[in-house]
This record gives structure tokens, C-alpha cells and sequence, in this order.
């Protein structure tokens, strides 16, 4: 696993609707593992927490904080699924 792969996804999250879009056409947790694993995303729950307490760090304002929990409690919210 890796934690520049976490970032990379963290990143691509943030700036690419199209990406978003995709991880929630993923009904289930293995769909979004499945996912990960074709895009080469590869990486554990610890390693995506370290990316958002690297990146809470780095904010400067609450509105960049609110954007950081967002994408952090919309990727927890895709691990759950389970259609």
C-alpha cells in the first residue's frame, strides 16, 4: 500500500468531478476496491487518515478545513455502501 496513493486519490477527489462521479457509480465496497485496484489507488483507511491530518495541518482557513472533512466523510461514505 502507499501514501503517495492516497494523496493521489485525495487529490483527484478534490479537483475531478468526473473522478467523483465514478467512485459513487461503485455500489458496494468491493466495487470501490475494484476500483482503486484498476486505477492503481491503492492504499489503507490509515494511510487515506494520514492524508487528511497532513492536509487539516495545511489549512488556513475553516472553509479549506470544511473542504478537507468533506472529502474525508464522502470517502468513508463510499466505503460503507453496501448495495
Amino acid at each position: 500500500m502507499s501514501l503517495n496513493k492516497a494523496f493521489e486519490f485525495y487529490n483527484l477527489f478534490r479537483t475531478n468531478i468526473s473522478f467523483q462521479k465514478e467512485c459513487c457509480t461503485c455500489n458496494s465496497k468491493d466495487e470501490l476496491n475494484a476500483f482503486f485496484e484498476n486505477k492503481h489507488l491503492l492504499f489503507s483507511d490509515e494511510e487515506f487518515d494520514e492524508v487528511i491530518s497532513s492536509s487539516l495541518f495545511k489549512c488556513q482557513t475553516e472553509d479549506d478545513a470544511l473542504e478537507v472533512r468533506q472529502i474525508e466523510q464522502a470517502y468513508y461514505l463510499l466505503l460503507k455502501r453496501k448495495m
